[in-house]
């Protein structure tokens, strides 16, 4: 064990500081990369319902 290691101190370390940033910025860009990938999704769905109804519309050959 570490005599001199001081828990408190090194939670307001700046190291300490700077991995959390780190973490926080990757899970907020993993999170805009999950919500783009839903977007596109989303799009994709309705493409297809539009192109759907609009061959709902078209007459009867």
């Amino acid at each position: 064990m570490i005599a001199n290691f001081d828990i408190e101190s090194a939670k307001t370390g700046n190291l300490f500081r700077e991995a959390r940033m780190a973490m926080l910025t990757h899970q907020a860009l993993r999170h805009i990369d999950l919500a783009d990938q839903a977007a596109e999704k989303v799009e994709k769905a309705a493409a297809t319902l539009v192109e759907a109804a609009r061959r709902a519309d078209l007459p009867a050959s």
